[in-house]
């Protein structure tokens, strides 16, 4: 059995790369956060709010292209570290394991468990933000932050 340590580990890496890549945007001059790159990142941390709604067994029609400026991601984002730490330090190791049924944007229904809807969303984040940075790196801007998980184990140690 997989301990919930590891994927409590996987989140707090999901957080601390999107702080490094929302940093980044912030220090860089406004021309140069294209639409497209508020679009993707807008949409990452929609899907946040959409699994964690999901898990939680909540209703979870929200818009998962739904956009927003610099500022607003800057709150969704912290606004999600405290609502998934909370649902997160809410649970016991088993909840992990339990199925959560859900809903799909199409109206299908499926079902896994916790584990595989996080490590879902830790991979989605993680090729999104690979976008952002392939739009940056067109646009020859240097500097860009390492968002690998390594890294991010390197740094906490």
């Amino acid at each position: 059995m997989i301990e919930s340590a590891h994927f409590r580990q996987l989140f707090s890496y999901e957080h601390w790369a999107n702080a490094r890549l929302i940093a980044f945007m912030q220090g860089l001059p406004p021309q140069y956060i294209l639409p497209k790159i508020l679009d993707i990142f807008s949409h990452i941390l929609n899907a946040q709010t959409i699994w964690l709604l999901r898990a939680r067994k909540e209703n979870s029609d929200f818009e998962a292209w739904a956009s927003f400026g610099l500022t607003e991601c800057w709150a969704r984002y912290m606004q999600g570290i405290t609502e998934w730490e909370t649902f997160l330090s809410s649970l016991e190791e088993d909840e992990f394991y339990e199925n959560i049924v859900y809903q799909n944007s199409k109206g299908e229904t499926y079902q896994n468990n916790l584990i595989e809807i996080m490590t879902h969303l830790v991979n989605h984040s993680t090729y999104h933000r690979g976008q952002i940075i392939a739009y940056f790196q067109q646009q020859n801007i240097k500097g860009l932050p390492p968002t690998d998980f390594i890294v991010f184990l390197r740094e906490m140690n």
